[in-house]
């Protein structure tokens, strides 16, 4: 089924298949009360490029 209504935060092209969500949280030692979040969606395989190479990745590429 396509999915036409996400776009990538990366890229900026439509998802149209297995969509990524990145939550942003920000004051995340603060107080609850300060803490702030915001949801973003990418390719998975767009996110992978800019991450660090050393950074641990624990999940299954959807996109093959």
């Amino acid at each position: 089924m396509k999915n036409n209504r996400y776009q990538c935060c990366f890229c900026g092209n439509k998802i149209e298949f297995n969509i990524t969500t990145l939550l942003l949280i920000t004051n995340y030692k603060e107080e609850p009360n300060k803490q702030q979040e915001q949801q973003f969606f990418c390719h998975l395989n767009c996110f992978k490029k800019k991450i660090v190479g050393n950074t641990p990745l624990y999940l299954l590429d959807l996109e093959k």
